[in-house]
This record gives structure tokens, C-alpha cells and sequence, in this order.
């Protein structure tokens, strides 16, 4: 089997770095290139070349992209950036001939927006937390979590649990985001990962502890309440999809609150646990392989570790 050769975007972030890793940990000698925004460092760390790429929303982008995917004869493109898949899905790439690895373009609309996500996940018969736009939230929601209705990570992100300070924000933010029940328990989070292909569905939950804004720990688990609760929401997916699904614990009750249609920061803490849906969504792609069985090691602790890297000019 001839080692892949992958092109990943968003090549200086959190995400592109841990799929990087995954990947060439799963593929040895597989060519990763990345790009960017902002130059070759620190994605240089990682991939073998980083090459530079205009905004997703330029009209120059896809063009650009397609061209270095062709330069690197690129057997796949995994766009790891919300703005470079909402762009994608609306112009899959088909004019460019670019060998996508991304969900589905309903699931990327679906999951891209906050709101439409809850409305989705309600009518699916999945817990959420009551979720509304925050022009409609009032004094009686309070307290609320606010958040952008699209984007991902802790930006923009505000507790709120005043009349006033609602107010404020209502007027600030306007249609933009929206206003979320706060779920407020101690130790709660998870970050549960989603493959599926084939009819095989495999699931990780992690109980996860945020260290500035990223996942810093995580204590794998595996609540049967949190397993069923994925395959409702596989039901409603593609035969092929990958996702990462966050939810919070309130006493028996687990409730959804957000989904991220894609691959996340945490892939390379999952991929050292087993749970390497990174190389099982590229070998799906390219040779229609099934995912391995997998037991989660339930009680396994995962820790997220900090390098630096000098570069001389």
C-alpha cells in the first residue's frame, strides 16, 4: 500500500497539528503538506511544506488550493477550519477536481450552525439545553451561556446571569449568537468522538477539563446513556461521517450541547487511546476499509503536552 500523500488546511492550528501527528503516525511515510493564512510556522513543525492560502471567503481561494493540491499530487485535502468548510461545502470543489475529506455538505450546514444543530438535535429526541437566538432569550432564561451561532472554540463565549448584562449583549451581538441554558455542574464535560462507515459505528466518550479553552485532560469513560445517545444521532447521519460531539452531565441527565462536523484538537489524544478515526476516515476514503473493532480503555487518562520549536532566520 503507497503511503498516502495529504494535504491538510489551517496548517498552523491546533486541529491541523494533532491530525498531522495521527497521520503520520498512521501512515509512516505518508507526505503531509499543510497551509495557511499566516505563513509556514509553526505548521512547519509537522507537515513538510506549508504553503500559503488567501482567506476561505476570497475568490481566489478554492483556485489557490486546487492548485497546490495539484503541485503535491495530492491523493486527499482534509480542510480542518469552519470557514474553509462552510466554503467548500458551498462550492464542493468539483470545477477543481479537489479530493475532499469532509463530511457531507448537509452535515457541515446542519452542524456549522448552533442553532440549527439544537433544532435538529431536538427534533431527533436528544437532550439539549434549551437554546434559542439571543434576541429572543429573557430575564426568566437566566442564567445563560451566549455564543457566536457559528464558529468554533471559547472565542465569544459569555456567561451571562443579569437582566442587564443580557440587555448589553442583546444589543452588542445582536442576531449573531445565540443564548443557551447553562449547565452548571463540577467535572462535567465530555468530548465523545463519532466514526462511521459501512454500517460500522464506532464511539469514544471522554470526560474532558479545559485548560485554556483547549482540552488539557481527559479520563476516557463509557457510559451506556452517552452510547445510545450517539447512535440516535448516527441515525440521522450519511453512511460515512465523522464528528465530535460535546455534551455536559448534569446528575442523570446528558445533554448536547454543541456538535463540531469535523475532526478536532483532541484527534491526537484519541488517536493514542485507539481510537484513531483520523486513519480510519482516510483509509474509508482512499481503500474502503472498514474501522478495527475498538474497546474504549475506560479509566485511561490522556494529557495534553507543550513543546517549543526555534527557527533561525
Amino acid at each position: 500500500m503507497t503511503p498516502p500523500r495529504i494535504l491538510v488546511t489551517g496548517a498552523n492550528g491546533d486541529i491541523a497539528n494533532a491530525v498531522a501527528r495521527a497521520l503520520a503516525d498512521a501512515f509512516p511515510g505518508a507526505c503531509l503538506w499543510g497551509t495557511d493564512l499566516g505563513g509556514e510556522w509553526p505548521g512547519r513543525t509537522v507537515f513538510e511544506r506549508v504553503e500559503t492560502v488567501p482567506r476561505a471567503d476570497a475568490p481566489e481561494y478554492p483556485g489557490r488550493l486546487a492548485q497546490i493540491a495539484h503541485d503535491m499530487a495530492a491523493d486527499l485535502v482534509i480542510p480542518v477550519t469552519e470557514p474553509e468548510l462552510a466554503r467548500l461545502s458551498a462550492d464542493p470543489g468539483d470545477a477543481f477536481n479537489l479530493p475532499l475529506l469532509m463530511n457531507a455538505p448537509e452535515v457541515l450546514d446542519r452542524f456549522l450552525d448552533k442553532l440549527a444543530t439544537a433544532e435538529w438535535l431536538a427534533e431527533a429526541g436528544v437532550d439539549i439545553p434549551a437554546t434559542r437566538p439571543l434576541t429572543d432569550a429573557s430575564a426568566d432564561d437566566l442564567p445563560l451561556m451566549i455564543k457566536p451561532r457559528t464558529g468554533s472554540g471559547s472565542r465569544g463565549l459569555e456567561i451571562v446571569r443579569t437582566p442587564e448584562r443580557l440587555t448589553l449583549c442583546q444589543n452588542e451581538r445582536g442576531g449573531d449568537a445565540i443564548a443557551q441554558e447553562l449547565l452548571e455542574a463540577e467535572d462535567s464535560e465530555f468530548t465523545c468522538a463519532l466514526f462511521r462507515h459501512g454500517g460500522e459505528l464506532r464511539v469514544i466518550a471522554m470526560r474532558r477539563w479545559l485548560s485554556g479553552g483547549m482540552t488539557g485532560r481527559m479520563i476516557i469513560e463509557n457510559p451506556p446513556e452517552i452510547h445510545a445517545l450517539m447512535a440516535r444521532i448516527a441515525d440521522g447521519l450519511p453512511a460515512t461521517a465523522a464528528v465530535n460531539v460535546q455534551l455536559r452531565q448534569v446528575g442523570n441527565r446528558f445533554a448536547v450541547f454543541e456538535i463540531n462536523p469535523r475532526l478536532s484538537s483532541t484527534a491526537m489524544m484519541r488517536h493514542k487511546a485507539g481510537f484513531r478515526d483520523a486513519q480510519w476516515w482516510v483509509a474509508a476514503h482512499l481503500w474502503n476499509q472498514m474501522p478495527p473493532p475498538f474497546t474504549p480503555p475506560v479509566g485511561a487518562r490522556v494529557y495534553r503536552t507543550y513543546g517549543e520549536v526555534l527557527v533561525l532566520q
